[in-house]
C-alpha cells in the first residue's frame, strides 16, 4: 500500500517559522551581550575618572596608606599634590591631620622651573585650589587648614636650602562664608586669597 507523502507546501512554512524563531532569539542574545558590554564600559570609564588609582597616587605622593586615605577624602586634592616641582622634588613635602584639633597642615614645594614672579603666582593659585578641594562641598571639613610653600633659597654666603617662604591659614568659619560656586578664576585669584590669614611671608626672598 502506498504511504502518503507529506505536502511540501505545509512543511516549508513550518521550517521557515523555526528558522525565524531561532534567528530572533539569536538577535536578542547578541543585543543583550552588546548592551551589557557597553554599560560595563561606561561604568568603568566613570569609575576610573572619579576614583584615582591608589597605587599611582601613592607612588606620586610618596605617602603611606593612612595618609593617602586622609587625602582621598577630598576630591581632587591628590591631583593637586602629585607630581614634582621641576627639580625632581615631589610637590608634596608633608601632610598632617591633627585629629584633636581637626586641622590639616600641608607643606609643598613651589615650582622652581620658572621665574620668581610666575612661581609666586602659581603658588598662590595652588593654595586657592587646595583650599577649594578641602572646603568646597565636602562633608568632613576641618576646623582650619594651614598651607606652607617652600622654595629654594641661597643666603649671602652661597649656601642653598629649601625653606618655607609663605604660610597661610583658612578656618572653616571663614570658609563657610565663601561662595564656592563662583567663577573658578575669581575664586583662585581674588575671593579665596582675600580672607586667608598670612601667617608667614618671606616670598620675596625666593
Amino acid at each position: 500500500m502506498e504511504q502518503p507523502t507529506p505536502d511540501s507546501s505545509t512543511q516549508k512554512p513550518k521550517e521557515k517559522r523555526k528558522i525565524n524563531k531561532f534567528l530572533g532569539c539569536l538577535i536578542i542574545i547578541v543585543f543583550v551581550i552588546v548592551v551589557s558590554a557597553i554599560v560595563q564600559s561606561i561604568s568603568g570609564v566613570k569609575m576610573n575618572s572619579n576614583t584615582p588609582s591608589q597605587s599611582t597616587t601613592a607612588s606620586s605622593l610618596n605617602v603611606d596608606n593612612a595618609t593617602l586615605k586622609q587625602i582621598n577624602q577630598y576630591p581632587g586634592l591628590a591631583d593637586l599634590l602629585s607630581g614634582d616641582n621641576g627639580r625632581n622634588q615631589p610637590t608634596l613635602k608633608s601632610f598632617a591631620y591633627d585629629l584633636s584639633m581637626s586641622s590639616i597642615t600641608i607643606e609643598f614645594n613651589m615650582k622652581s622651573d620658572m621665574s620668581q614672579k610666575d612661581a609666586i603666582g602659581v603658588m598662590h593659585t595652588k593654595m586657592s585650589d587646595i583650599y577649594m578641594a578641602i572646603y568646597k562641598g565636602t562633608v568632613k571639613q576641618p576646623n582650619f587648614v594651614i598651607l606652607k610653600a617652600d622654595a629654594p633659597l641661597t643666603d649671602q654666603y652661597g649656601n642653598n636650602s629649601y625653606d618655607t617662604v609663605y604660610t597661610t591659614r583658612l578656618g572653616v568659619i571663614t570658609a563657610d562664608k565663601i561662595n564656592w560656586n563662583d567663577d573658578t578664576s575669581d575664586l583662585e585669584n581674588r575671593i579665596i586669597p582675600n580672607p586667608w590669614t598670612i601667617v608667614y611671608n618671606d616670598q620675596n626672598q625666593y
